[in-house]
């Protein structure tokens, strides 16, 4: 478990400085919002190109952390390769948006890999408490990272200076990727019992019996519509933060600070209720706290001044308390319905079926809102549309535990 927590603490570093900083480095080397959506669009297109085919390759090897340790020694690459490039003046952008484009694109692919080997390296009774405990180091890494690097970037005036602290912040992704493998060869087990067969006919079974796995595809359409309904606000959300609400830097910065915290202290709350519970069931838990999370943008609306504020900070406190069910459930809901014999395969349909959600479902929520006049009323009928659409998506998840709630939890 101590490993595990390790391990996920240097992969929070690679995620959480990245994902902070990457947009902030490429602007400051001129680039253009067709430029970042480019990244976007790169890494998108990477995940869901590459997740299947290395996932066929993965499930051949009798220990899956040696895909995991090249997908992670191939983004300490890239993220290395990025911060050597602005020494190259003003060829250096997309030079930048190749490497961060497939930098980001390989953390995709390395969360599916890695889900894969956490299969083979817990035990069913052992996978809720070692999750937990390795979300909670991660929680506490995504707090205060991201603070430390925005606060040391404010603090260096020059631009230039910013440039060289971005430089030196890869130089650390890099690094974390390295020790993160060093704590992977630290964890104990992680051998499939079956590696899947190499020739071409056990592929094509390998297909077959996923298309055939029902418990699959009922999970994989109910995660789905999760997702879907979950990601509708993923840029309408930040507009109704800052346009309509009015939340300054240091509130914006506060209230995601005091989200991540609340994350935080339930985490453990969370998983004891699933070892009574199971996790088919406390998963709705955090589908309800998104249904509540709409309500952050409609009701403080009602207010004016500084009350508005308060009310989306708690409003926004009370559904991330019921979150952190959705970091430490959905893999378990997952492991629960794939086998071990091609696990890694099952893993990768589900999660390139899930990126299809990121490409498409913010997209669809501002075209909702711009066709309703993308106005204050207009933020408020979109977010009453998620709403709606959200609580579709908690029935389905009620409908599922209902219809295996027989099953072992």
């Amino acid at each position: 478990m101590l490993f595990f927590a390790a391990e996920g603490a240097f992969f929070a570093v690679i995620t959480s400085l990245g994902t902070n900083t990457n947009n902030l480095f490429l602007t400051r080397l001129g680039a253009s919002d067709y430029q970042l959506s480019l990244l976007t669009m790169l890494a998108q297109v990477v995940s869901m190109v590459c997740l299947v085919p290395l996932a066929i390759f993965t499930d051949r090897l009798r220990d899956k952390r040696k895909m995991v340790t090249l997908l992670l020694l191939f983004i300490g690459g890239c993220y290395l390769c990025g911060a050597a490039v602005p020494f190259f003046g003003n060829a250096a952008l997309y030079p930048m948006i190749v490497f961060i484009g497939l930098a980001v694109g390989g953390v995709e692919i390395c969360t599916s890999s890695w889900q894969a080997f956490f299969a083979d390296a817990t035990l069913p009774d052992e996978r809720n408490r070692t999750f937990a405990a390795r979300n909670q180091t991660m929680f506490i890494i995504n707090i205060c990272v991201p603070l430390l690097a925005g606060f040391l970037l404010t603090a260096q005036g020059d631009q230039n200076v910013q440039i060289i602290t971005h430089q030196v912040y890869y130089c650390i992704i890099a690094a974390a990727a390295v020790c993160n493998v060093w704590m992977l060869s630290k964890i104990q087990g992680g051998s499939a019992v079956a590696p899947a067969g190499k020739s071409f006919r056990d592929f094509l079974d390998a297909i077959k019996a996923l298309v055939h796995n029902k418990r699959f595809l009922f999970f994989a359409a109910v995660a789905f519509l999760f997702y879907t309904t979950w990601r509708l606000d993923g840029t309408v959300f930040y507009l109704g933060q800052v346009k309509y609400v009015g939340l300054s830097d240091f509130w914006y910065t506060f209230s995601n600070v005091c989200c991540g915290i609340a994350q935080f202290i339930s985490i453990r709350f969370w998983a004891r209720r699933n070892e009574r519970m199971g996790v088919r069931f406390v998963i709705i838990f955090g589908a309800v706290g998104l249904v509540l999370s709409p309500l952050c943008i409609i009701l403080p609306l009602q207010f004016e001044g500084t009350e508005r504020l308060v009310i989306h900070l708690v409003l926004r406190c009370m559904s991330d308390l019921t979150f952190a069910t959705v970091t430490l459930n959905i893999l378990q809901n997952l492991l629960q319905v794939v086998g071990e014999k091609n696990r890694a395969l099952s893993i990768a349909a589900y999660s390139t079926l899930i990126c299809l959600t990121s490409a498409v479902s913010p997209m669809l929520g501002v075209s909702i809102y711009s066709a309703l006049g993308s106005n204050q009323s207009a933020m408020v009928q979109t977010f009453l549309i998620i709403l709606v659409l959200r609580l579709v998506s908690v029935g389905a998840l009620v409908f599922r535990w209902w219809i295996l709630r027989k099953e072992p939890k």
